[in-house]
């Protein structure tokens, strides 16, 4: 029985199915909507069933009794097997495995209420205890999970806009709607083993009427909407995406309005209820070396341009105490710049003596005070080290946004 459940969804459900679903992944379309992939599988399901216990079937007179002999017992049908009770039974076990309607949400509902409604339906699937569907369950919160995540890291990465939360519209259907399948199938195929103990249900069927299967109505008008919205509607996905963005922008623009005092180097911190600690943490790693890295550049600029002024004006005016300790205040500046004339270039005189009292003043001293030629060489240096920082601040941050 599985062989035939299995070669019969394949063929009449799972391949029309990912068809309709690449045209829609191509044109930047949403998922097709649940309603009409259940329909599908039902009407499949039916079939399945109708052509399992066709009454073409009770017509035979199979096997011969003179060919029920011992040695080929498993070779042959059972004497019952098109009796009109065992293809009955046969028709039930199959319908069985129909799925209920999928509760109806709208495209914008909240993800939450969608993710509760799915928890209910995936119980309300089978009867028995709620611990024998816990594989389907897990299944079905992974793919949701899974989506969510996505659909997050789409925001982020992309936009730059954290904690934005997906719609009904990102709800994976095919996905879900696959696993429940496969659940109910799993499910009968165990049931059917115990039942016969070593001896498999065998389905017998008529080739002609296994391939009679016409799709219903609900699934022809779902194909007609894909092809005139793939017109009409490309890239809504994409333009839902880029809503919600905005719209988590402006609920944070709000948010950062109503602040009075915004302290330098904070940032908004959003943690999400169901994310893991690790991914929290990851996120806030990131935002805080993003802001480090922009603190770092500004820094770095701001060495640059003292750099500039301090080789380029004659007299310059420069305050080092917020950037140089090793410059004490009061400490006189005496830069001297060539002077070009003609095209040569002179250099005003020196006052020997007063080098001579520095020169002096620095022996004496013992290393006291250091040169203009030394102070230029730790700024330097330290404008080296600072571009280092950021380069590794950088990679470390591609690494973080890479997980």
């Amino acid at each position: 029985m599985r062989g035939y459940i299995d070669t019969g969804l394949m063929e009449m459900f799972s391949m029309p199915l990912h068809e309709d679903a690449k045209l829609r992944r191509k044109a930047g379309l949403p998922e097709q909507d649940a309603q009409y992939v259940v329909s599908l599988y039902n009407s499949v399901v039916a079939h399945l069933a109708a052509v399992a216990s066709s009454r073409s079937l009770m017509d035979l007179s199979w096997p011969l009794m003179e060919f029920g002999v011992a040695q080929r017992e498993n070779e042959l049908p059972k004497p019952n097997w098109n009796l009109p009770k065992a293809l009955r039974l046969l028709n039930d076990r199959i319908l069985g495995l129909r799925l209920p309607d999928v509760p109806h949400v709208h495209q914008d509902c909240d993800w939450k209420v969608v993710c509760e409604s799915l928890h209910n339906y995936v119980l309300d699937l089978l009867p028995g205890r709620e611990v024998d569907k816990a594989p389907l369950i897990s299944r079905v919160q992974w793919l949701l999970d899974r989506s969510r995540r996505s659909f997050q890291n789409t925001c982020y990465l992309n936009y730059d806009t954290p904690g934005c939360e997906p719609t009904a519209r990102h709800i994976p259907w095919l996905s879900i709607i696959e696993a429940c399948i496969t659940h109910m199938v799993t499910v009968m195929s165990a049931e059917d083993d115990n039942y016969a103990d070593d001896d498999p249900v065998t389905i017998y069927y008529f080739k002609s009427e296994f391939d009679s299967f016409i799709s219903p109505q609900e699934w022809k008008h779902a194909r007609t909407t894909t092809r005139e919205d793939t017109f009409t509607h490309p890239n809504s996905l994409n333009q839902s995406v880029l809503e919600t963005v905005q719209q988590r922008q402006t609920q944070l623009a709000e948010t950062h309005s109503t602040d009075d005092v915004v302290h330098e180097g904070s940032f908004p911190k959003i943690v999400l209820e169901d994310e893991p600690p690790s991914v929290v943490a990851a996120k806030d790693t990131a935002e805080y070396l993003k802001i480090r890295l922009h603190a770092e550049k500004q820094e770095t600029q701001r060495y640059e341009d003292l750099l500039s002024s301090w080789l380029s004006d004659g007299s310059p005016q420069i305050d080092l105490n917020t950037s140089m300790e090793s410059i004490d205040e009061g400490t006189p500046l005496t830069v001297h710049i060539p002077q070009w004339h003609d095209g040569k270039a002179t250099i005003p005189a020196v006052d020997e003596s007063a080098v001579r009292r520095d020169e002096t003043r620095g022996a004496s001293g013992g290393g006291g005070e250091e040169t203009l030629s030394e102070r230029l060489a730790k700024l330097k240096q330290q404008i080296a080290t600072e571009r280092r920082a950021e380069e590794l601040e950088e990679l470390r941050l591609a690494q973080l946004l890479g997980l």
